[in-house]
């Protein structure tokens, strides 16, 4: 869970229990943007400022020993972290600028959760972020402006094939979000239309 409102400022990521209840502070206050918890639950991906610059880098965090990694060192900013099913990987969106919108030039990277070969999703990058891995490790789900306005894509991990997943109508403003099924066979993903997003 994530606290703190909409803006930019400081955010307390917190657990919580089914009932609502909350059992304890992950890490201390910083300016967060999303955040990804591990496969085996014992890691947290944290995109934060390494000071008080105006781009992200992504963290790790350990929740046992309370010990924070940072992942990326990139001078344009790191964003949307997200595993891989087994946990050996991490996908993210790099250049990332001031704002969460900010992804006119980005790309989706995958790198190794140890921090070591980093390589682009794709051959040829357009303005992609927002990865979701499938439940089975072989496809990425992402959201790209490659085509003049943002919708969903999803490229084959192996083979960098991408293919576009929805066409958006004409009264939908923006997607955002991809998410998986659990099984892998439907994606949920959230769509703004007449100024509110709706989830589809």
């Amino acid at each position: 869970y994530w606290s703190g409102g909409a803006s930019f400022g400081d955010h307390q990521l917190t657990w919580y229990d089914r009932s609502g209840k909350a059992l304890g502070n992950v890490g201390a206050p910083a300016r967060l943007i999303g955040f990804a918890l591990s496969p085996d639950e014992k890691t947290v991906a944290v995109p934060r400022s390494a000071s008080a610059g105006p781009t992200d880098d992504i963290w790790l965090h350990e929740l046992v020993r309370g010990v924070d990694t940072r992942f990326t060192f990139e001078s344009s900013g790191s964003r949307t972290p997200v595993w891989s099913p087994d946990g050996l990987k991490i996908a993210f969106t790099s250049p990332c600028g001031q704002y969460d919108d900010d992804f006119k030039n980005s790309t989706i990277f995958l790198m190794n959760a140890d921090g070591t070969d980093i390589v682009p999703l794709l051959k040829d990058p357009g303005g992609d972020f927002d990865p979701a891995w499938s439940p089975d490790g072989k496809r990425i789900a992402f959201v790209s402006i490659r085509k003049g306005r943002s919708q969903s894509f999803m490229a084959e991990v192996a083979t960098n094939i991408i293919a576009s997943l929805i066409a958006p109508a004409s009264d939908v403003e923006e997607m955002r979000y991809p998410a998986w099924s659990p099984f892998g066979n439907q994606l949920a993903f959230a769509a703004k239309r007449y100024g509110a997003y709706q989830i589809w």
